[in-house]
């Protein structure tokens, strides 16, 4: 597979479940943080704002959500979902838990609004 250029590339050469999936995390990462910059980064869709924010990323089974905090990730991990240093796998099998998901986000975005203000 070559390497997305962008992140709609990305979520356009996906499967059809992994693409709505995708689709849908990165609506509800803009919706979060609509300044943040979309990139391409360790071949996954990332968000920069006041620094890295989350990347997500589509596999086989699951999406990953990256950079979502060791903190935050325990919100994930009570609910059920496996989760392992700040990233937490949602299975195509469930639908996504968007609350929880803009929990982590916005969580993410006030911790960069801060470190950036020091």
């Amino acid at each position: 597979m070559t390497k997305p250029g962008t992140v709609d590339r990305y979520i356009t050469a996906l499967p059809p479940i992994a693409r709505r999936y995708a689709t849908r995390m990165r609506s509800i990462i803009r919706q979060c943080a609509p300044g943040a910059t979309e990139t391409i980064s360790y071949g996954v869709p990332g968000y920069d704002f006041h620094g890295r924010l989350v990347y997500f990323g589509a596999f086989k089974n699951h999406i990953s959500l990256f950079g979502a905090g060791r903190k935050l990730t325990v919100d994930f991990a009570a609910q059920g979902y496996k989760t392992s240093k700040g990233t937490v796998q949602f299975p195509y099998a469930e639908r996504l838990p968007v609350h929880l998901i803009m929990k982590a986000v916005q969580g993410r975005v006030r911790e960069n609004i801060a470190k950036s203000k020091k």
